[in-house]
This record gives structure tokens, C-alpha cells and sequence, in this order.
């Protein structure tokens, strides 16, 4: 049994002192099921981090992450003066669903952006500590996840404003998050094994996150685009994980077609991930 400050040395010893955790570092079976089995089972090391890494980022500040909470607020105050105009609807209904969206939205986006550079960032780890890889997308997703439940609040806040409560069908809201997650990881890591090879792919996902948020129903709803023109929601795999989540907080079931989606589009991309990071995972520490 080592601690984290016997592992995190050199470049990478402040982050150490911060989390003390107990972590069993017995080999493993190193195949490219076997460092995400590993990954998740040094849980409370990603967990550690990725909380060191929230308390970090926010050092000395008076609100802390809640200046996300009230960013994303004012951002959907100008915003919903404007759109609710144009597609002519009343506060109480545009205001729940936009919130939904663009909160879904921030985290999806965050994670895509990050997930780019998740090797690049963590270098001096990679080089130096013999911790699976996917380790750092996990750190990256408890993070981001973490971020995303203090703009939660903001959720909270619109749905008491508007009247909009809860119902039955906010159960669904567990299996959703669990299958966003799921495809989010697989996305964060094949994003960061291909960037650690070619540079220029963070800054080619950084260029397409405003297009994708313009073609996505974050501030309007999918049936306002049909014709020849609806296969750019429907063959919009963000559409999708926006869909099965803001349907239950808005107290609606989201459509079939919108779990299957989501679940095809993790089996089919964990699939190529895991081929893809078996054959490049030895050569990201000589990449980044």
C-alpha cells in the first residue's frame, strides 16, 4: 500500500499533499480493459484529485464555482429575453427548457474541450507514474461532473421561479446522467489519445463546440426542425444526450429513440476506442 505523496513526485508532488488516499498499486491485467477496470477501481484517487483540482481552481475566490452558477444565469436571462421573443413562447415554458439544455449543454462541451488536451495537460504524471491512463479522464469527468451540479442550481432556481416542479419521471434523471457519462468517457478519451498524436485536433474541437451549439436544440426544440433539414438533429449524437437528460427534469419521458441512440453511440464508441487506445496507448507518453 502506498499513499498518493509516496507516487506523486517531482513535477507532480503538489498534488500529493493535498490528497491523502490509500491507494493498492498491485499489477494488473494491462489490456485495454484492464486499465479502465483498474481506473475505476483507484476511484478514490481520481476522486481526491479531481476535488484538489475544483479547490484549485477557485483558490481565494469569494463564490468559489457558484460564478459558474451565476454566469450561466446571466447568460440565460439575455438570452431568454431574445429567443423566447423570436420563437414566440411564454417565459414560464421556454425558461426550464433552455436551462436544461445549456446546463446539459456547458458540461458536454467542457468535457469535449478538456477531454482534447487530458493527455497534454497531464504529461508530467503520464511520464513519471505508472497509473492507467484513463485515470486522468476519470479525474477530467468527476471534475467537470462536480462543476456541473453547482450550475444545478440554477435549474433548481428557474423551476421554482416558473412553477415548473418534479414529477415521477425525474427518476429517469439517474439512468440518463449514468449513460451520458458513459458516452462522455469513451468521447474524452478518444479525443485525447488522437490529440496527443496530432496538436492540432484540440484547437479543430475548440473551433466546432460554437457550431455544434448553434445546430443543437439547447434553446429550441427539435420539432421546429423538420423537412430535409431534421437530419441535423437526428444524427446529432449531442441532440440525443441533451434529449434523454432535459426530458426528465422537465417532467416528461424522453423519447425511445433518443435512449437508443445514446446507447448505440456508446456501444459503437466504446468499441472503437478501446481498439484505437490499445494500439496507441505505449506511445502517448512519447507523444505528449
Amino acid at each position: 500500500m502506498h499513499t498518493i505523496e509516496n507516487r506523486y513526485r517531482d513535477g507532480v508532488l503538489w498534488q500529493s499533499r493535498t490528497a491523502d488516499v490509500d491507494v493498492d498499486v498491485d499489477e494488473y491485467d494491462e489490456t485495454p480493459v484492464g486499465d479502465l477496470i483498474e481506473s475505476a477501481r483507484l476511484a478514490p484517487l481520481w476522486l481526491a484529485l479531481g476535488w484538489h483540482d475544483i479547490k484549485q481552481r477557485y483558490r481565494r475566490s469569494v463564490v468559489g464555482p457558484f460564478w459558474i452558477a451565476i454566469s450561466t444565469l446571466l447568460f440565460l436571462a439575455v438570452m431568454s429575453f431574445l429567443y423566447a421573443a423570436l420563437f414566440k413562447q411564454p417565459y414560464s415554458v421556454f425558461l426550464p427548457m433552455a436551462t436544461a439544455g445549456l446546463v446539459t449543454w456547458s458540461f458536454i462541451s467542457a468535457c469535449l474541450t478538456e477531454g482534447a488536451r487530458v493527455f497534454i495537460d497531464q504529461s508530467t504524471a503520464i511520464k513519471q507514474l505508472p497509473l492507467p491512463l484513463p485515470v486522468h479522464v476519470f479525474r477530467l469527468l468527476w471534475l467537470q461532473f462536480v462543476i456541473m451540479l453547482h450550475n444545478a442550481v440554477v435549474i433548481v432556481l428557474i423551476g421554482f421561479l416558473t412553477g415548473q416542479a418534479p414529477d415521477h419521471s425525474i427518476v429517469l434523471i439517474l439512468p440518463a446522467m449514468a449513460l451520458l457519462l458513459i458516452n462522455l468517457g469513451w468521447m474524452a478519451l478518444f479525443l485525447g489519445v488522437v490529440s496527443a498524436r496530432y496538436r492540432d485536433v484540440p484547437i479543430i474541437v475548440g473551433a466546432l463546440m460554437p457550431i455544434m451549439f448553434l445546430a443543437t436544440p439547447i434553446f429550441w426544440t427539435r420539432d421546429l426542425l423538420s423537412g430535409d433539414r431534421s437530419w441535423i438533429v437526428e444524427y446529432n449524437p449531442i441532440a440525443n444526450m441533451i434529449e434523454v437528460v432535459r426530458g426528465p427534469v422537465l417532467g416528461t419521458a424522453p423519447p425511445s429513440t433518443a435512449w437508443l441512440a445514446c446507447i448505440l453511440t456508446a456501444v459503437v464508441g466504446w468499441t472503437v476506442t478501446i481498439a484505437i487506445y490499445g494500439r496507441c496507448r505505449y506511445r502517448i507518453a512519447s507523444w505528449v
